[in-house]
């Protein structure tokens, strides 16, 4: 399969060994029942958590921090994914495009999934998510997209403790994301401590009408969203009662 319209190269890619991740890095999935962020445009709740940095320029060049890159949180009270994403970004945009091909502008993308052997096709429970951020004015304004299949609450099938919300806020330089989403949404089950999961990260950027950068965690091609084979590691830990004054970076 394809990948989708890719652009012409426009400089020298940086040395990856030195943006990829150590190979050992497992990207936390932070657990708790009774501490569960609230989806509001205040962020203050994501401080202090450690989380993976989007650096392997996939196209568009090499690396530059100020055009692209995506810092990551995740947490989780074991009904729910919740996502946290500070996307640096010198030209931001509103997202005007449908959720399937809204990757042509500005998005951070999640894939993740529970299956932990390496496999080639996606199975059940193997996700790639899409923030789709719309509005500069309505902090609300966020488009959930599961597998190019734009979700809404109507989907959420009721069970007991599920929270169905995304908040966008944009700054000079950027914008945050943060967002729940039910696990039952994801054919996920569960997660509970000491799972392991498979993970990566991306961000898309589109200084003008059309993507021109993406960037990713681990992945140095375009195809987490068709092979999970390319993923990180990831395991869900004990949200930590002190937080860091400044987090680790995967």
């Amino acid at each position: 399969m394809e990948p989708p319209w890719v652009p012409e190269n426009t400089g020298e890619s940086a040395d990856m060994s030195m943006l990829r991740p150590a190979e050992d890095a497992v990207v936390p999935v932070f657990f708790s029942t009774a501490d569960r962020p609230e989806f509001d445009g205040d962020f203050s709740e994501w401080a202090g958590l450690d989380g993976p940095l989007t650096r392997l320029a996939v196209y568009g060049g090499s690396h530059v921090p100020e055009d692209a890159e995506a810092f990551f949180v995740l947490r989780t009270d074991g009904v729910n994914l919740f996502v946290y994403c500070r996307v640096t970004d010198d030209i931001a945009h509103e997202n005007f495009l449908p959720g399937s091909m809204a990757w042509r502008s500005d998005t951070p993308e999640i894939f993740f999934g529970t299956t932990t052997s390496k496999h080639r096709k996606y199975t059940a429970g193997d996700n790639q998510i899409r923030l789709v951020p719309r509005s500069k004015d309505d902090i609300m304004a966020v488009d959930i997209v599961i597998n190019q299949r734009t979700v809404d609450a109507y989907m959420v099938d009721g069970q007991e403790g599920t929270i169905f919300q995304a908040a966008a806020v944009y700054f000079d330089g950027g914008y945050e994301i943060e967002a729940s989403i039910p696990l039952s949404l994801m054919m996920i089950d569960e997660l509970k401590v000491g799972q392991k999961v498979r993970c990566d990260f991306q961000v898309n950027d589109a200084d003008e009408t059309e993507r021109d950068r993406m960037v990713h965690w681990m992945s140095d091609k375009d195809t987490p969203w068709f092979d999970p084979s390319v993923w990180g590691n990831g395991a869900v830990a004990e949200l930590p009662e002190i937080r860091k004054e400044t987090p680790d970076v995967l």
